[in-house]
């Protein structure tokens, strides 16, 4: 997606300077590891986490900088800018946006957590990020609303009908990172409120019933995490 933006001499500088950090950083090996793993990005430097939240100290939270990063569509770039973008500045409508661009589980994780789970309208995003059609999308729904279950620092779960009946259907999906949303969701779920976990226990005999290994895998983590809550 190409999109342009007006001059602006902060923003520009703060791309010059994270141009500079990430070539300085920059792992091939690395790169070519991701790319095996079938990350899509149009470009990749192999840059560490450790290192990408180190720059990100170096930047200025500052929106115009936040967006030229992101729509880069540069792993490091777009990683970087769930980082900065000031998050009382962002709309909803951006959010949804940004989300057109996340073409791997590895930036469904890296979003969700450092920015989607975060914002105060959080949960009607998770929610609405849920409802798409888009697999990555709702994997982004559901990771963002487990996150935000489990950062903020009091409230139940509103586990209503209608996130059941959509929770349910995804149980089914062989889309990897859809799954790890859907169990990230259910453990955090049980975690604030372990009333739920015979549902989740249903939900987990499912997911080991059914043929793919990673819904197996899912499943099972589920079982160890309600047996760890009962008897903790």
């Amino acid at each position: 997606m190409i999109k342009y933006f007006a001059p602006n001499s902060l923003a520009d500088n703060g791309m010059k300077e994270v141009k500079k950090l990430l070539k300085l950083h920059m792992n091939g090996a690395a790169s070519e590891q991701m790319e095996k793993r079938g990350l899509d990005y149009e470009l990749n430097y192999g840059v560490s986490f450790l290192h990408l939240k180190k720059i990100a100290t170096k930047l200025p939270e500052q929106m115009e900088l936040a967006e030229r990063l992101w729509y880069r569509e540069v792993r490091e770039m777009m990683i970087l800018a769930t980082l900065i973008v000031p998050k009382d500045k962002l709309s909803i409508e951006q959010c949804l946006e940004w989300s057109k661009l996340i073409k791997n589980g590895e930036l469904v994780e890296q979003i969700s957590l450092n920015l989607f789970s975060k914002l105060s309208y959080a949960e009607e995003l998770s929610l609405q990020l849920i409802s798409q059609d888009n697999d990555l999308l709702k994997a982004t729904g559901y990771f963002s609303l487990g996150w935000f279950l489990r950062l903020r620092e009091e409230g139940g779960v509103d586990f209503n009908d209608s996130l059941r009946s959509r929770l349910e259907k995804d149980l089914l999906t062989a889309n990897l990172p859809l799954l790890r949303g859907v169990g990230h969701l259910l453990k955090q779920i049980i975690r604030v409120d372990t009333e739920f976990c015979d549902l989740v226990s249903d939900y987990s005999d499912r997911l080991i019933k059914q043929d793919g290994v990673i819904s197996q895998q899912v499943g099972l983590e589920l079982k160890e995490e309600i047996k760890y809550l009962k008897e903790s």
